[in-house]
């Protein structure tokens, strides 16, 4: 008897069925995958409620945590290591560089290699090791994108408990109080009582942190938190045509840029990012810079730290096992006439690379001073070269944002402040990524040995 053969005809059919039955089959599966993370990565959340985030296995200390990324130290420390703690939301974390590598998604996607570095933590652990080569240096990143620094209250106990610090980092403030949505904006009286509430609550858990940690006699670094000044467009009420109104206030038409926004009032954040924009591009930067920090107090998106919170923190200096690390009036000392923009950051609060790196070469000076290091080793930090990950890796990572910030961009309305700002996302990541050992635009201020004229400003109550 011969064997089944099929016409011709129908062969082609059948072999498109197997095909699409095989792919539903490898979805399906993928799908079960996915599906049993969640419920772990539901399980862990329901392990944070309970205030657990470490566990220990074979003599280690491990996050598990979804929100935090993946990270580990022995439970016996070894004799002469200097084991640092860093606590906060994105930036601390170093986004977008650094990513949840314990996210469901993440593990599905990890066969990619995406890297998983290039953030305050992975410079200054860098750093710290040139500065002290005799000892084992750990610098814990134990940053939680999209957190207040109650998250950080709620961390410190069991850090303080099983991590033997040797110092805390805290930079904490871009995610205070809620975040509102283009219709949901607070105006006037209320938007104040909003930003003076939240103010309370941030110092309320700040001493609480401070309390803890000197029982334990653990020093505390705060750092002040540094912020996108001039190239982030701020949200308010939506009162004028924006796109055209951003026109003009780059091409320097400060009288028809008046007109336009006329109406909006002295308060609106967006109408005063485009007059400080406006003066900026006709020349006038010192006189910009202060309707950009008033752009800043006026944002009703909560992207940004509240210049009120920076105070609270510059006030805490001088308090017994404390030190204040003023991050923001340094990188306005590097930054091109004093104003933080997007040579420094890619979004609204989140750096480069080389942004990352100056911010922990700061504090990795700070340390070396304050813990002994030899002068020669801390004057080398500059021109060390650390290699972050390979070419083929950033541009995995490249890839993989780049889908991302479309994706947001395409859920935006077109000529909106978000559209706009989404849009400059897409390409500061792209232009700003490859050069994170170029930062030549800032080494000649990182020496010079001059008067901060800001200093006063910055910290008035």
């Amino acid at each position: 008897m011969s064997p089944l053969r099929l016409h011709p005809l129908l062969r082609r059919p059948l072999i498109w069925a197997l095909k699409l039955l095989w792919l539903l089959l490898v979805l399906g599966l993928i799908a079960a995958i996915g599906g049993v993370l969640l419920l772990a990565e539901t399980d862990e959340v329901q392990r944070r409620e309970e205030g657990v985030f470490f566990e220990e296995r074979e003599g280690r200390i491990h996050t598990f945590d979804p929100g935090l990324a993946r990270q580990s130290w022995e439970v016996e420390k070894p004799e002469g290591a200097l084991r640092v703690f860093l606590f906060g939301g994105s930036q601390a974390f170093g986004s977008p560089y650094v990513h949840r590598d314990q996210l469901a998604t993440s593990r599905l996607l990890r066969w990619l290699e995406v890297p998983n570095r290039g953030g305050i933590a992975t410079w200054l652990e860098a750093y710290l090791q040139h500065l002290f080569p005799d000892r084992p240096v750990q610098v814990v990143n134990l940053a939680m994108p999209g957190t207040p620094i109650s998250m950080v209250h709620q961390l410190v106990p069991g850090v303080l408990e099983a991590g033997s610090p040797d110092a805390l980092l805290i930079l904490s403030g871009n995610n205070e109080g809620a975040v509102f949505g283009a219709e949901d904006f607070l105006v006037g009286d209320e938007f104040d009582a909003f930003v003076s509430r939240t103010v309370e609550e941030y110092e309320q858990h700040l001493d609480a942190i401070l309390a803890a940690a000197g029982a334990a006699e653990v020093p505390v670094w705060l750092l002040t938190v540094p912020t996108n000044l001039r190239d982030h467009v701020p949200t308010d009420r939506p009162l004028f045509d924006l796109p055209a109104a951003l026109a003009e206030a780059e091409a320097g038409e400060c009288e028809r840029l008046e007109a336009r926004i006329a109406g909006a009032g002295e308060d609106h954040a967006t109408a005063l990012f485009l007059r400080a924009r406006c003066l900026d591009r006709s020349g006038s930067p010192a006189e910009a810079l202060s309707f950009y920090e008033r752009a800043l107090e006026e944002d009703k998106v909560i992207q940004r730290a509240r210049p009120a919170l920076n105070r609270l923190l510059r006030q805490r200096e001088g308090r017994p096992g404390v030190r204040v690390l003023d991050l923001e009036a340094h990188l306005r000392r590097v930054a091109p006439d004093g104003i933080p923009g997007d040579e420094l950051f890619i979004d609204s609060c989140h750096l480069h690379l080389r942004g990352y790196r100056l911010l922990a070469l700061r504090i990795a000076r700070a340390f070396g001073e304050a813990l002994g290091a030899p002068p020669e080793r801390i004057a080398a930090l500059p021109a060390l070269e650390v290699e972050i990950f390979s070419e083929g890796q950033l541009s995995r990572l490249h890839t993989v944002k780049r889908l991302k910030w479309l994706r947001l961009k395409l859920l935006t309305t077109a000529g909106s402040v978000e559209w706009i700002n989404r849009d400059r996302y897409l390409r500061n990541f792209e232009e700003a990524s490859w050069d994170a050992n170029d930062f030549s635009f800032a080494l000649d201020r990182l020496e010079a040995d001059l008067p901060d004229v800001r200093e006063e400003a910055l910290t008035a109550p």
